[in-house]
């Protein structure tokens, strides 16, 4: 039986993804990390990122020494983490926005990024720059969205991100979430304008399957 580590810095990605991966690869073992530290520290001070990249690859050799095929880095903010690990760890690191973002690079010209954090946005746009230096991105922090999260208020921040994704598809040919948990939000729209937006684990979760045979 296969193992799958995941590494998470929010409460709200561990069910989620624990379920998704489960469904898509039924009788796999799913281990999760989390460190809700992690994301606090970097909006202090981003020059720690260092230090946070050293944590995290503490979890990944435990994750490694207890027999995991793959780690899921499921962060976008920290997502660089798998460059830093290549040469370190045994095993390999799938980034969560990785697949995504490849779909985003070869299909669209122009994309609006959202995120509820502004750790996530420099990660996010090199990834997509790499992949294609021509698309044209846009850029919001969903004000209010990451304080509705941490009080409780699920309902709250999925209105509010939400509400940016219409505002940025009325002139982006597509929507990128940059983070798995902004992911329940697409609900809210109407069916014509969920085939636009673009969120990560679905197809972070399918890419593991070449790690699993």
């Amino acid at each position: 039986m296969k193992t799958i580590a995941v590494l998470h810095t929010a409460r709200a990605t561990v069910p989620m993804l624990t379920g998704m991966i489960r469904q898509a690869h039924p009788g796999v073992t799913v281990y999760n990390w989390l460190d809700d530290s992690i994301l606090p520290m970097l909006m202090e001070d981003k020059t720690k990122i260092d230090y946070v990249f050293d944590k995290m690859l503490f979890y990944g050799k435990a994750a490694q020494d207890q027999g995991a095929a793959v780690i899921l880095n499921a962060c976008s903010s920290v997502g660089e983490f798998q460059d830093y690990a290549a040469e370190r760890l045994k095993i390999p690191v799938v980034r969560i926005d990785d697949a995504v973002t490849d779909l985003l690079a070869r299909q669209c010209r122009s994309v609006g990024v959202l995120a509820t954090l502004e750790t996530t946005l420099r990660p996010s746009a090199a990834i997509l720059k790499r992949k294609n230096a021509s698309l044209a991105l846009s850029f919001q922090v969903v004000e209010g969205a990451w304080a509705a999260g941490l009080s409780g208020d699920k309902e709250g921040q999925n209105r509010l991100i939400a509400a940016a994704m219409e505002g940025f598809l009325k002139e982006k040919e597509a929507v990128f979430l940059a983070q798995a948990s902004m992911a329940e939000a697409v609900g809210l729209l109407g069916e014509e304008l969920r085939g636009r937006v673009y969120t990560s684990p679905g197809y972070a979760v399918e890419s593991l399957e070449k790690y699993l045979v």
